[in-house]
């Protein structure tokens, strides 16, 4: 049996590559042979209620309310990338680049026997290209559909009217799903969209053990550690604030990583996806308003305050954290941050739930296979 694995397109995110190694290795140690799917966005997507503006010389892209505008950077993907594309092909099968619908149903049909959608924000609109597609459409046989990690991004998706109702006959057909958040369910059911076989599982990072991932730092050239690591997505002042609250407390300047592209007022760093791991395993101290960011300093038992970060959705936070007894780690506003930092941490009981939590979510999994 040869797996499919059609995830997320590619952004230059380090959740985003790390659950898709996680996944393929997770497959890959238990004799299931797997490729993923390289899904590049569409190169143009052009809808009526789009409108195209540019700004300098990259153009960068704004998004209507009503309809995401797709556009493939590859050339800005292969710039910021050039320091990550080399970790990952060396850590996972990756089929051929794949730019639309027709493109992804040729692939499926005529190389694989099942298809693993999942992790991440898979089921989001405007996330993926051609929605549908991330619902099983493109697959036109017998072969297994398993969701496995998948999240809408929020509670309350937006999901276009043609979309839900094709959706819906998709949906009764998928043999296996997993929710990465406890709210997936729910934005089924106010669709109306019905399956026999939903679970919440684990994200697949944190399938793989802390071993795992040490194997596949190289530590030969990685020389700097960073006490105070700040992993954030989207800054502001009260983040901000927070986070030189916690740097005046225990004395240590903040390393933030920041996307380049959205902080120009700010120092940045986009570290190789190995330095980013050490980083988070040997730091005193992680802030981070990032879901893979906080499951990280879980997997490495690193001291860590989540910043709840609105835009992206509170409950893969809550769903995350709540697994782990540690819901008292999230923080809403700057005066919380430093009671929340001297909060301790059980680290038996964590690695015990998470262990349970594991067993679970794998044996859920494999069995989706039979």
């Amino acid at each position: 049996m040869k797996i499919g694995i059609l995830t997320l397109p590619f952004n230059n995110n380090y959740g985003g590559y790390l659950q898709s190694i996680a996944l393929y290795h997770v497959l890959k140690s238990n004799g299931l042979d797997s490729i993923v799917i390289n899904r590049r966005k569409n190169k143009y997507k052009i809808n009526e209620h789009i409108r195209y503006f540019y700004c300098g010389l990259k153009g960068l892209i704004k998004q209507s309310r009503k309809q995401p505008f797709f556009l493939d950077t590859e050339k800005d993907f292969l710039w910021r990338g050039q320091l990550m594309i080399p970790f990952v092909e060396k850590n996972i099968r990756l089929s051929d680049k794949i730019y639309s619908s027709c493109e992804l149903e040729e692939f499926f049909n005529n190389n694989c026997s099942a298809l693993v959608v999942g992790s991440d924000q898979v089921w989001r609109p405007g996330f993926v290209p051609n929605i549908p597609d991330y619902f099983f459409d493109i697959v036109k046989g017998p072969q297994k559909k398993i969701a496995y990690g998948v999240s809408f991004g929020n509670s309350s998706p937006n999901f276009k009217k043609a979309e839900v109702k094709k959706i819906q006959s998709l949906y009764s057909q998928i043999d296996f799903i997993g929710f990465r958040e406890n709210s997936g369910k729910k934005v089924c059911d106010f669709f109306g969209w019905k399956n026999n076989n939903e679970h919440v599982v684990l994200d697949p990072t944190m399938l793989m053990p802390p071993e795992f991932y040490i194997s596949i730092i190289n530590k030969d050239d990685i020389v700097s550690t960073h006490n105070l690591f700040c992993y954030i997505l989207d800054y502001n002042i009260t983040l901000g604030n927070g986070i030189k609250l916690v740097a005046d407390y225990i004395k240590e300047d903040p390393y933030y990583i920041l996307d380049p592209q959205k902080w120009k007022d700010k120092k940045y760093i986009m570290p190789r996806i190995e330095d980013w791991l050490l980083g988070l395993k040997n730091a005193k101290v992680v802030i981070t308003d990032s879901f893979h960011g906080a499951v990280f300093s879980i997997i490495f038992n690193t001291r860590f305050i989540v910043y709840a970060n609105k835009v992206r959705g509170i409950d893969r936070f809550e769903t995350l954290l709540g697994h782990f007894g540690l819901l008292d780690r999230i923080v809403y506003d700057e005066k919380d941050f430093i009671p929340t930092l001297n909060k301790p941490i059980n680290w038996d009981d964590v690695n015990k739930r998470l262990l349970e939590k594991r067993k679970q979510s794998l044996m859920l999994l494999l069995n989706s296979f039979e």
